[in-house]
């Protein structure tokens, strides 16, 4: 027929083979007739060709340059051909000219291979993996019964897990919703490489701007959703809390598993890396500025918010969430398979491996109270004052936030004191408490009072950040320099 056949083995795999199977309704390109005399010119009904590499382990990942490389060179040796024959070195079609010579095809060794079809208008194609070893022959419509059982159960769990239509969802947003979804679980990846870490906090505006030595850590996995495959192919601590809330109501063992290694990737110190650009593959597609991470820098713990949506749930069913803290190690392996004892059914489960979330959820909140407390100096600090500052800011932008681009004092300032911030903090300190059953009543309303007397604007009514100016009537004279600076509030209404 005209499938392409690869055939291959692995330790892990066994021998297996990979047919790649054209739709009869293909429309492929005439080759005319002058040039079908050309060596590697005529395709003689051939509907899929390839090319077959032999190229360094460390080297993969580099697939699409490589190729590239190649189309080019087989292009450029074409139109040689091509305008010998002819003696005319004018306009010639593209779909001969980068045509792949099914080059080192037959030869074992392989390790990077490149198929290829040229085709007008929609087109379609099945891939098919088999082991070697089986004894059944799957065609096209084996494979279009399957996937339509397939859609048919995609589209009733989808329905159990969300009640789109039961609320009143037309027919065109569910589809939109399912695809989505579709679009999410698509994006799951696993990583694995050395990320560059700086080896001290970066330093702050106002001190000498230089960046500390960056090296890369020890290599380390991870299991995430990426925000974007094709431009932002790695994991994101900020959008990862947004992407589990949707995945957890679909597949919640597997939501856990992706915050289980999420927090397998903390520090002693609780820090998480905002932005997890693991070996060579991830960072040739960050600029050079931004692939450093550096463990003075914060992220919005939105990953909780799964957490804290699985807790309710075990609560709604009449379970409750305890730390045990000898699962810790167990987790900060890698996020390997919990041990329990006896039987243990999927609410157990659920249970089991939230409790060994705790320990994390603890540490993470010292990590912020820690890195990214604010300067209170003056009468908040008389009065016991806990104000927060995003480390990471810039002139326009405060990365770390989440909210990139968020207008914040100008110009920027270590007085700085940040409402989002303060929120989150205190967002951390009721969930933790409630997570671990402790009574932390007393401490939460302290810091929610706090928050009044620092981030209140009675004049505009909301909540604001803080920033320090300088006195309109200082007298540099007689007065020292920190009596000088006041609070000023930076209100900005919506985003």
């Amino acid at each position: 027929d005209d499938a392409a056949v690869i055939r291959g083995r692995t330790p892990e795999l066994g021998k297996f083979r990979i047919r790649i199977v054209p739709a009869q309704t293909n429309q492929h390109p005439e080759v005319p007739k002058n040039l079908r005399s050309i060596g590697g010119i005529d395709t003689n009904g051939v509907k899929i060709r390839g090319v077959g590499l032999a190229v360094p382990k460390t080297e993969v990942w580099k697939a699409k340059d490589i190729f590239q490389d190649v189309l080019l060179d087989s292009a450029q040796k074409r139109a040689r051909a091509i305008a010998k024959h002819t003696k005319d070195y004018g306009k010639m079609p593209g779909s001969l000219l980068f045509g792949l010579d099914n080059a080192g095809l037959r030869k074992k060794s392989k390790n990077l291979l490149f198929t290829q079809m040229v085709v007008h208008g929609e087109f379609a194609f099945d891939v098919v993996y088999e082991c070697a070893d089986t004894t059944s022959h799957i065609d096209g419509e084996v494979i279009d019964a399957i996937a339509s059982n397939r859609r048919k159960e995609f589209d009733a769990r989808f329905e159990a897990a969300f009640n789109l239509r039961e609320k009143g969802f037309s027919d065109g947003q569910t589809e939109m919703a399912r695809n989505a979804l579709s679009s999410l679980i698509g994006g799951i990846g696993y990583f694995y490489g050395s990320g560059l870490v700086s080896s001290a906090p970066k330093p702050e505006y106002g001190t000498a701007d230089e960046d500390s030595e960056a090296r890369l850590g020890e290599p380390y996995s991870l299991f995430a959703t990426t925000p974007s495959r094709p431009f932002f192919p790695r994991g994101f601590l900020w959008d990862e809390g947004f992407h589990q809330l949707v995945l957890r109501r679909w597949d919640p063992d597997l939501s856990l598993e992706i915050i289980r290694s999420w927090f397998a990737t903390m520090d002693d110190s609780g820090w998480i890396p905002r932005e997890q650009i693991l070996g060579d593959e991830a960072r040739s597609k960050v600029p050079r500025e931004f692939q450093v991470q550096y463990p003075n820098f914060a992220n919005p713990p939105t990953i909780l918010f799964a957490v804290e949506a699985m807790a309710e749930r075990l609560l709604a069913r009449g379970m409750s969430v305890r730390p045990v803290d000898d699962m810790l190690l167990q987790v900060a392996g890698g996020g390997g398979a919990l041990e329990v004892e006896g039987t243990c059914d999927e609410r157990c489960l659920l249970q089991t491996k939230l409790n060994s979330l705790v320990p994390f959820t603890s540490k993470l909140l010292e990590f912020f109270q820690n890195t990214q407390a604010g300067d209170t100096r003056g009468e908040g600090a008389r009065s016991g004052a806990a104000g927060y500052r995003w480390r990471g800011r810039t002139e326009n932008h405060t990365l770390t936030s989440g909210l990139d681009d968020y207008p914040r004092a100008q110009t920027p300032s270590t007085g700085e004191l940040h409402v989002d911030l303060y929120s989150w903090v205190t967002y951390m300190m009721r969930l933790n408490s409630e997570l671990s059953s402790t009574d932390d009543s007393g401490e939460l309303e302290s810091h929610l009072a706090m928050l009044d007397k620092l981030h209140w604007n009675e004049q505009e009514n909301m909540y604001c950040d803080v920033t320090v100016s300088t006195r309109d009537d200082y007298d540099e004279l007689e007065e020292d320099e920190e009596a000088a600076m006041e609070r000023v509030f930076v209100c900005h209404r919506g985003y």
